[in-house]
Order: C-alpha cells, then sequence, then structure tokens
C-alpha cells in the first residue's frame, strides 16, 4: 500500500526498522569492509582496508603483537621458576620449585646486563652473592659512566684522540713539544728589535728602524707609478713638460665667434658667422651671390638701395605673399579669373548685374501684388485679386447654376439630403449600434475593435497570428460540459507534425476524481474525450500528513516538506 516514505538526505535523521546493503559498507563509510565476522573473534584494523578478524581466542590465550606482521593468538611461555596456568578467561604465574624461606644466594647464567633488587617479596640477610661474573654491562645500567680530565669529558670505553684539554692551571709544560704558531694576541710584553732577524724597513733609499720614525724622508721617486697629481705641491715648469698636451687635459679647448666654434689646432674655411649684430659691413662690392635668400627679415642684412634685377626675392621669403578679398586668397604674381567672392556683407551691388534665376527659397519676406506681372485670378467672369476672397453664391449668380444638392450622415446607419440649401428628412438605413446584425460571412481586413463580449460559436476557433495576448489571469477550458473530462493544451509542431503535439492535461478522472496533471506525449488538436496519460507530473506539498490527504495530494510521485524533513509519497 502506498505510503509517505521519508527521504534520507545531508543532515536529517533517520528511523530506519531495517537497513539492507547490496555489498559490505566499506570503512571509509564507516562499515567493516565485510558481510561476516568470527564470533568471538577480536578485530584488526587494516587501514581503509577490510577489518581482519582472528579466530576466537582459546582458554588463556592473549592477542600478542608482532613487529613484522598482525597480532596472533598465543599463550605465555614460564621461564626457570616460573609457572603458567591458563584457564577459561584467567592466567595464572606462579614461581615453581624455590620452597620456602629466604633467597640467600641467587645464581645467574649466561650474559647479564645488570641486576636490580627493589623491595619484597625478596628478603635478604646478609649479603647476596652472584653466582657467575657479571659481564657486558651497559654504561647505561652504571651511575658513573664517564670520566673528566681539563674539561674533557670521555664515556667509558669510548676514546678522544683530540681532546680540546684546558691547560690553563697546568705548569712545566715544555716549549719544544708546541706545535703550531704563536698569534700576536698571544705574547705578552713587547719583543725588543735586538730579538728579531729583521728589524727595520726600507723605501726608496730611506731606511727606518721599526719603533722608528722619520717625518721627512727623501724618497726616490724615479722608479715610482701612478703617483696622483692632486698630490704634487708647487708648480711645473714648461721645460718640465714632455710632449704636447692634449686638447682634453684643457679647460678651454676651443674659439667661438659669431655662434662658430672652433678647437685649438682645427679649421674652419666656410664658418657660418651670425652677422646679426655686425656692424661697418661693406656694401654690394663685397657680398657674394651664393642662391636666394630664406625666409626671415632680410632688411637687417640687405644693403640699402632697391633690390632688383637677378637680386630678386621671390615670394616664399615674404612673410605676406598674397592678398584676400571676400573668402578669395591670390600669391603674389598669381590671378583668378573667376574668383567666388562671399558678397554677404557686401552693398550697392546692382541687380542689372546679376545673372541666372532667384530661386523660391532665396526670397526673403513676402512679394506684393504690385512686383507680380499677374496678380489676379477670374472665376465665372468675376476678377479677385491674389489674397482676396469669392463667395459661393457669387460664383452661383454668375455660372448660372440652378440647384445644389449634399448627402449627410448625421448618425448611425443614417443619411440625411440637402437640396438647394433645403434640409430633408433623415432616411435610417435599417443598421443601428443597437441592432443585431447577421452576416453570412465578415472578413474585415484592418484592426477590429469589440467594446462588449464576444461569443464564437462553432467547432474550431482558428486564430493566426504571431503572437497571442490574453489579459485575463485565467482561462476556463471546458467550459460548456458537465461531465468529468479531461483537459488541457496541445502544443503543437512538438512531434514536428501539424496539428499534433505533446500535451500538458487535467487528468480529471484520476484516483476517482481527484484529478492530476498529466503529459500526453503525442496527441492531435482535434482529440475529443478523456486521454491515457503518458505519465503525471509530481507536485510539492507543504504541510502534514493530515493536510495532504485533505488536498488530495497523497498521490505516488509527489513530494511532502514537513519540518524541514522531506517524504516522498510511493
Amino acid at each position: 500500500m502506498a505510503e509517505w516514505k521519508k527521504v534520507i538526505v545531508s543532515g536529517s535523521s533517520a528511523d530506519l526498522s531495517a537497513l539492507s546493503l547490496d555489498t559490505s559498507l566499506p570503512v571509509g563509510s564507516g562499515g567493516t569492509g565485510r558481510s561476516t565476522l568470527t564470533a568471538g573473534g577480536v578485530l584488526l584494523g587494516s587501514g581503509t582496508g577490510a577489518v581482519t578478524p582472528l579466530a576466537r581466542l582459546a582458554a588463556g590465550q592473549l592477542v600478542i603483537g608482532s613487529t613484522t606482521g598482525d597480532p596472533v593468538n598465543a599463550t605465555l611461555s614460564g621461564g626457570s621458576g616460573i609457572a603458567i596456568t591458563e584457564g577459561d578467561g584467567t592466567i595464572t604465574i606462579a614461581a615453581d620449585g624455590l620452597g620456602a624461606g629466604t633467597v640467600t644466594n641467587i645464581a645467574t647464567a649466561g650474559t647479564v646486563n645488570g641486576l636490580t633488587l627493589t623491595g619484597g617479596p625478596i628478603t635478604t640477610t646478609g649479603t647476596i652473592t652472584l653466582g657467575g661474573t657479571l659481564s657486558n654491562i651497559a654504561n647505561t645500567a652504571l651511575t658513573n659512566s664517564t670520566v673528566s680530565y681539563g674539561g674533557v669529558s670521555v664515556a667509558l670505553g669510548a676514546a678522544d684522540s683530540t681532546p680540546a684539554f684546558d691547560l690553563s692551571d697546568a705548569t712545566d709544560y715544555p716549549t719544544s713539544a708546541l706545535v703550531g704558531t704563536i698569534t700576536n694576541t698571544q705574547l705578552a710584553g713587547s719583543i725588543a728589535n735586538s730579538k728579531l732577524s729583521n728589524s727595520s724597513v726600507s723605501f726608496g733609499g730611506v731606511s727606518v728602524a721599526l719603533g722608528a720614525a722619520d717625518s721627512t724622508p727623501a724618497f726616490d721617486l724615479s722608479d715610482a707609478t701612478d703617483y696622483p697629481t692632486s698630490a704634487l705641491v708647487g708648480t711645473i715648469t714648461n721645460t718640465q713638460l714632455a710632449g704636447s698636451i692634449a686638447n682634453s687635459k684643457l679647460s678651454n679647448s676651443s674659439v667661438s665667434f659669431g655662434g662658430v666654434s672652433v678647437a685649438l689646432g682645427a679649421a674652419d674655411s666656410t664658418p657660418a658667422f651670425n652677422l646679426s649684430d655686425a656692424t661697418a659691413y661693406p656694401g654690394d662690392s663685397s657680398l657674394t651671390t651664393l642662391g636666394t635668400v630664406t625666409a626671415g627679415d632680410v632688411s637687417a642684412i640687405l644693403p640699402a638701395g632697391t633690390v632688383s634685377g637677378s637680386a630678386q626675392i621671390n615670394g616664399s621669403s615674404i612673410t605676406n605673399n598674397s592678398v584676400s578679398f571676400g573668402g578669395v586668397s591670390v600669391s603674389l604674381g598669381g590671378s583668378d579669373a573667376t574668383p567666388a567672392f562671399n558678397l554677404s556683407d557686401a552693398t550697392g551691388y546692382l541687380t542689372t548685374a546679376l545673372s541666372g534665376t532667384i530661386t523660391n527659397t532665396q526670397l526673403a519676406g513676402g512679394i506684393t501684388n504690385g512686383k507680380l506681372s499677374n496678380s489676379a485670378i477670374t472665376i465665372a467672369g468675376t476678377s479677385t485679386s491674389l489674397g482676396g476672397t469669392i463667395t459661393l453664391a457669387t460664383i452661383v449668380a454668375a455660372s448660372g447654376i440652378i440647384s445644389g444638392s449634399s448627402i449627410a450622415s448625421p448618425g448611425q446607419g443614417e443619411v440625411r439630403l440637402t437640396t438647394n440649401g433645403v434640409v430633408g428628412s433623415t432616411v435610417d438605413l435599417g443598421l443601428q449600434q443597437t441592432d443585431s446584425v447577421t452576416f453570412g460571412a465578415l472578413s474585415i481586413t484592418n484592426d477590429a475593435i469589440i467594446g462588449g463580449d464576444l461569443t464564437v460559436n462553432g467547432t474550431t476557433t482558428s486564430i493566426n497570428t504571431t503572437n497571442l495576448d490574453i489579459e485575463d489571469q485565467y482561462i476556463l477550458l471546458n467550459s460548456g460540459s458537465a461531465s468529468t473530462l479531461d483537459s488541457g493544451i496541445v502544443f503543437g509542431g512538438s512531434n514536428g507534425v501539424a496539428q499534433s503535439g505533446a500535451a500538458t492535461i487535467w487528468d480529471a478522472s484520476y484516483n476517482s476524481n481527484d484529478g492530476r496533471l498529466a503529459i500526453v506525449n503525442n496527441m492531435a488538436s482535434s482529440a475529443t474525450g478523456n486521454q491515457t496519460p503518458s505519465y503525471h507530473i509530481a507536485g510539492v506539498f507543504e504541510g502534514t500528513e493530515v493536510n495532504a490527504a485533505t488536498a488530495q495530494v497523497d498521490h505516488p510521485g509527489n513530494i511532502r516538506i514537513e519540518s524541514d524533513e522531506i517524504y516522498i509519497y510511493i
């Protein structure tokens, strides 16, 4: 029987009567990795692998560890004078063969690393004698296991071939036994020169004993090199100079005139002097023609007189070398046979000098009738100036018209005739706003607005539009039937067949007419009657199980949420 089943998700509590797994639960998920375990056996961990169960322990057995593998089930072994007795859940260890009395002699055999007697049950009176000889006693078993001399400690049995003894208090050490050298800081007091093999130093022919001084040594520097000139005192005479002094050794190594700089020893056969400040320059006879004078102010460099002949200045050398009138610029010596002057500010221009025509857009303001050759029109023999008026009565009287008629529609479906100014009666054509009209067919090519309700009776209503906008919040389907019938929407073209597709329907007869949304994968738009759903749509309900039954949502596949827990009806 279907019922609400709890869905276990992360963070939710589970209330399960039983849990069955298809395979063993791995250790990583909290299991053992095994389907069965040995009854009464001890489990050994194996990392992330399945646990290893040991066999059930026999009476008196223990799980004893191993450095090379898993622990094993084993029994204790008794030594000399020790008895082991195993029982169910018990192990008894007792001394064997010593009898009663006081232990006065302990015999040893083999190698003994150390012997410690503390407390009872062993009691002694007198001396405990060891039978045999102790050997190979480790240093760790001794209270004192090292010897120390001069700050160097050596464990018993160890060696230090180069001990760093502290001999600060030692006496009578022979100097002949010293090895190495003595540093200056190790010397006490001063060493006299007489004790040294070499007790003086000599530089540049000047010898000075150690500890002595010569404040003005007369060094012989004939072979010295790299002596800094900054350390020289006095002056160097011309005769002391060897060779020539390069320009790079001089602070000032060039001369400059009129903007032309020449290094000492160099030459400039055609110096470009700047003579802008020069005076008393000779006249024409001293000038040399080297080409045309470039742009610039030449008034300061030309001799007095008129420039003419071969000394003419070209236009490009003059600062202002053109003239401009009315937006038209002409270079000196140039010409423009048809200049396009801008005459917007010109006055006194003769109209007789105009050529061409003036367009309507060029006219400013209105032209009076007096300026026109023809300034009136004549209708039915009556002349009227442009801008004047003429009445209909004047036209009728002059043209001989004896009657005139007009038709008007004062209201919806009405017509009225006016003859020679006499208004006739209104005629009703039989179509009023309140009339009910029946058409065999109606075709409207433009927009149609219906102010009231629209009732369409027929089998099929086709709306051939790109988009359908419906203002209503709700759409009623299957409104004409009082029976419990399916209804829904077919999504045409979803299966590639015209007038057919997948459908979302209300399966009205589901669960004794509870009804439920369903999907029909393939359904014709002209289908009638109840349909067989391909599958039903599940829903989500929030509330208790009782409320879910009242809401008729206790159907397979539906989900119910209550107090942060999830249930599914199956």
